[in-house]
């Protein structure tokens, strides 16, 4: 199965290979939904961004990283992400569809240490 790592320390976005939708978690863990990214003529089918569950955590060990996403219901992701294909009409996880050219133009890498050093 075709998915995306979103690697925030590294500041990398990269295709990976899932033989199953339970592959994740040699990428991020325990997972939980970020934000569901529609795939423009594809009813029923979206791609859906998941993150760590342990995000804050691990993100502090990694030194503050995380991820923004474009039009997000939440501004702020800490740590890595992954991106799957989700059929909405089966419940299945199913390959990405969102280039990785598109996905760039909606993801930012942020530092969060660095942000909070900003605020007085």
């Amino acid at each position: 199965m075709r998915a995306i790592f979103i690697d925030s320390v590294n500041q990398i976005i990269k295709e990976v290979e899932l033989n199953s939708s339970l592959d994740y978690e040699q990428y991020i863990g325990r997972i939980e939904i970020a934000t569901e990214l529609d795939v423009p003529g594809e009813l029923g089918r979206a791609d859906t961004i998941y993150v760590s569950e342990d995000g804050i955590a691990e993100s502090e060990q990694m030194g503050g990283y995380g991820i923004s996403v474009k039009d997000a219901h939440q501004p702020f992701f800490f740590g890595d992400g992954l991106v799957m294909g989700t059929d909405w009409t089966t419940g299945k996880t199913v390959d990405a569809k969102i280039s990785i050219s598109e996905l760039n133009k909606i993801i930012k890498f942020k530092n969060i240490s660095k942000f909070r050093m900003s605020i007085p």
